[in-house]
C-alpha cells in the first residue's frame, strides 16, 4: 500500500523524482514570466519595478563589488547581538516572572502587549532614541526577543503550561 500524500523515495530518474525536480523549476519560470509581463506592461516605473534581467545584473554587480557579502556579515552581526542580548535579558526576566506571582500578575499583561507589537512599529522610536545605525536595529531585535523570552518564561515557569506540555517539550528536546 502506497501513500500518495507522502510517496516513497524514488530515484531522480523515476517519474516522481523527475516531477519533484521539474515542478519547482516550472513555478520559478512561471513567476519570472509573470514578472517580465508586468514589467513590460509599463504599469510601474522602472525604478519601482525593474525587469528580471536588471535585477540579475544588479545582483552580479553586488557580488563583484563584495558589498553583498559585507552587508550580509553586518546583518548577521546585528541579529546575533540582538539575539544574545534578548537571551541574556529575556530569559532571567521570564524566569523571575514565572517564580514571583505578584510580578507575573503585574507585568505579564504589559509584556504580552509589547510582545504582540510589530518590530517595525518600534523602529521609529529606536531611531529617535538611538539614532540611525546599528544601535537602533540591535535595540529593536533585542527588545522583540527579550519580550518574547520574558513572556514565554513567565508563562512556562508560572504554571500556565500544563505538566504534559512541559514533559512533551522535554521529550522532543
Amino acid at each position: 500500500m502506497t501513500n500518495e500524500t507522502f510517496p516513497a523515495r524514488s530515484s531522480p530518474a523515476s517519474p516522481v523524482g523527475l516531477r519533484s525536480a521539474l515542478l519547482p523549476l516550472a513555478v520559478v519560470a512561471l513567476l519570472t514570466g509573470l514578472w517580465t509581463l508586468v514589467w513590460a506592461s509599463g504599469l510601474f516605473h522602472e525604478s519601482a519595478f525593474p525587469s528580471p534581467l536588471t535585477v540579475l545584473r544588479a545582483l552580479g554587480e553586488e557580488l563583484r563589488s563584495s558589498r553583498l557579502p559585507n552587508d550580509l556579515v553586518v546583518s548577521l552581526f546585528r541579529v546575533s547581538c540582538g539575539f544574545a542580548l534578548a537571551v541574556l535579558l529575556g530569559l532571567p526576566a521570564g524566569l523571575w516572572l514565572g517564580h514571583v506571582l505578584n510580578a507575573r500578575l503585574a507585568l505579564l499583561p504589559i509584556v504580552n502587549f509589547f510582545r504582540n507589537l510589530s518590530p517595525l512599529a518600534w523602529m521609529p522610536f529606536a531611531i529617535l532614541w538611538f539614532g540611525v545605525g546599528d544601535a537602533a536595529i540591535e535595540a529593536v531585535l533585542e527588545g522583540v526577543g527579550a519580550n518574547g523570552g520574558a513572556a514565554a518564561g513567565g508563562a512556562g515557569a508560572g504554571g500556565a503550561l500544563g505538566v504534559a506540555a512541559v514533559g512533551g517539550a522535554l521529550t522532543v528536546g
